[in-house]
């Protein structure tokens, strides 16, 4: 997937390696999936190093009664030592862990959650209580710290995922956090879910979306067109019922502005029939060198049949 994938990989390992975005954009040749890997791997190094520092400390806890050492040590500690702590406690003592997830304040936790290590906190994805960490994600997402909360996804359990459905309002948040999930199948899980759910949270999505920057709407095409193909579909669905012809216009418009065709096409090509159809009244109000742009990536890419509804449109437009 190509480069709104690469770009927020690039963000990730920045975060890591403390350092600004454009200290790393010539590593973007390295592709999504080559930064992934050196981000996973600078990361299992940073994390290792501290999980060495505080064994000691983590032999501690099966002693300390938590109700005495949580609040000294969300007096007492800076939340980046709690951080990186963690990953040595939550490995040896992931009960306790998830236990004092229930019992930590929100703000301090969010404070602490960009020194954590996201495979620590997955093994405690199955007993850590859905409604505290539900607390800590809306603080997170308060903050607008999308670039901690994304890597999380990986490891949401369908009952986390129900919680989240229910209890975190923020679509925004939802939609940018995503973004910096590497993982497809954790997304198209995600997304799945909620498609399948009883609320209506992908039609107040994607109205969020239509209302949306350009920002936001480029987060979403980057999170949706990674979705497996039925879920794809049952996206396009609603997203086609929903927009208007000149929001979908509009919102077509700022993908190609933005450089990002291949991902508009990876998700166009699995929509319905009906929703190609609507589609093609859309992009039928496209100008000349958008749709010129469409068609050469749809050539590109061997898509003509398969969007035979649309690629009329865009070859007459120029």
């Amino acid at each position: 997937m190509s480069d709104l994938v690469t770009r927020a990989q690039i963000t990730l390992l920045s975060r890591t390696l403390h350092v600004s975005d454009d200290r790393l954009t010539h590593l973007a040749k390295l592709g999504a999936g080559g930064l992934h890997e050196l981000q996973e791997r600078m990361a299992k190094v940073i994390f290792a190093q501290h999980n060495a520092t505080f064994a000691r400390l983590s032999m501690l806890v099966p002693i300390v009664p938590l109700s005495i050492s949580l609040p000294l040590v969300q007096r007492i500690v800076p939340p980046v030592i709690a951080g990186r702590a963690a990953g040595a406690i939550g490995v040896e003592h992931p009960k306790k862990a998830a236990e004092a997830v229930g019992m930590l304040g929100p703000a301090y936790a969010a404070d602490a959650a960009p020194y954590m290590d996201p495979h620590t906190v997955g093994q405690l994805a199955d007993v850590a209580p859905p409604g505290p960490v539900v607390g800590i994600v809306n603080e997170i997402l308060r903050r607008r710290d999308y670039v901690t909360a994304g890597p999380f996804l990986a490891y949401a359990t369908p009952e986390l995922i129900k919680a989240v459905e229910e209890g975190v309002a923020d679509d925004e948040g939802m939609i940018r956090s995503a973004a910096y999930s590497y993982s497809s199948t954790s997304i198209s899980t995600i997304v799945r879910h909620l498609l399948n759910g009883e609320g209506q949270r992908i039609p107040q999505l994607v109205q969020t979306i239509l209302r949306g920057t350009t920002e936001l709407r480029l987060a979403a095409l980057s999170v949706f067109a990674r979705c497996d193909a039925d879920v794809i579909e049952g996206l396009g669905d609603i997203l086609l019922d929903l927009g208007s012809t000149d929001e979908i216009a509009e919102l077509t418009g700022d993908f190609i502005a933005a450089g990002a065709v291949p991902e508009t096409l990876r998700f166009v090509a699995h929509l319905s029939t009906s929703a190609l159809e609507q589609l093609g009244a859309a992009w039928s109000r496209l100008g000349a060198e958008q749709c010129a742009e469409l068609a050469r990536e749809i050539d590109e890419q061997g898509l003509g049949e398969r969007l035979s509804a649309v690629t009329a449109i865009v070859q007459s437009a120029h």
